[in-house]
């Protein structure tokens, strides 16, 4: 409980330094701060996960979307759609990055109607449509200036234009989503995003992120502090991809002094304690002797 304690005290201390961000510093969320319609990624070291951020470049495994009364919309591969607590979902991720846009009224409305449809229907997950967004998505932005285009799985494949049929395609025929489809699909059903340009099937959770479909807010973990959030966050330190060669240079070197800052406090704070600790240990037994 120390430890945790401090290491908070210190990466909060560390995060007031204005210098290591692009604008507005990051801060932790609560429910309170959640309104309808917010998109969450969230980040986690399961295998499945981490070949998701692998070949998708990015920090984020999974995707889900706020319904308020504290409960939120995902669907995975164990369990199909569902409906569960925001604290529930949020304790299963190392953390969680939650992103808005504005919403009109009248698209609130259609939203919330299509959001209820879901719940009384059974939506199986999508196995193959979320294979498939990998190379869907990886067309799109190889088409982008700052894509790495360095995806050895992906580029080993033929990739054909996917686009050119997603005017045929017709989503409602499906009972199957995954879970930045199911995102994307409930935006364009409220009519805030058309499948003709924005094809639901073909965004991965770190797709979404980059294209900037929506705005970062702040993070939320159990441990409601930032210490478990990726030294590669996307929110983090901006958005380096956007930068020269210089500028990503002294972007890395800014990351790097933070992150080894924050070690060495952290290295110091726990080698204080057990100094401590055996120093108690030694004054007893001196007591106890005497």
């Amino acid at each position: 409980m120390f430890l945790r304690s401090t290491r908070k005290k210190i990466l909060n201390n560390c995060y007031n330094n204005d210098y290591l961000f692009i604008g507005t510093r990051p801060k932790i969320l609560n429910n309170k701060d959640l309104l309808f319609g917010d998109v969450l990624f969230s980040n986690s070291n399961t295998f499945s996960s981490k070949l998701i951020k692998r070949y998708t470049e990015g920090s984020y495994s999974h995707s889900a979307i706020y319904i308020g009364d504290n409960s939120i919309m995902d669907i995975n591969k164990n369990g199909g759609l569902r409906v569960i607590g925001l604290q529930e979902f949020v304790n299963e991720s190392n953390y969680t990055v939650v992103t808005r846009v504005p919403i009109l009224p009248k698209r609130k409305v259609k939203m919330q109607s299509y959001v209820n449809e879901l719940k009384k229907k059974n939506y199986e997950y999508n196995k193959k449509g979320a294979f498939l967004s990998f190379f869907k998505e990886f067309y799109t932005l190889s088409k982008r200036t700052y894509f790495k285009k360095s995806n050895v799985l992906l580029k080993s494949f033929l990739i054909k234009d996917f686009e050119k049929n997603e005017k045929k395609l017709n989503y409602s025929m499906y009972k199957t989503y995954f879970c930045s489809q199911l995102v994307m699909d409930i935006y364009a059903q409220s009519g805030y995003y058309t499948r003709e340009y924005q094809n639901p099937e073909k965004w991965t959770p770190n797709g979404l992120v980059r294209e900037g479909f929506f705005r970062f807010l702040g993070y939320m973990n159990k441990y409601n502090d930032l210490s478990k959030i990726a030294k590669t966050d996307y929110f983090l330190f901006g958005h380096p991809e956007l930068l020269t060669k210089e500028g990503q240079n002294y972007h890395d070197k800014v990351r790097n002094d933070f992150f080894n800052k924050v070690a060495i406090m952290l290295k110091d704070t726990e080698y204080n304690k057990i100094k401590e600790g055996i120093s108690q240990k030694h004054n007893k037994s001196l007591g106890s002797n005497s």
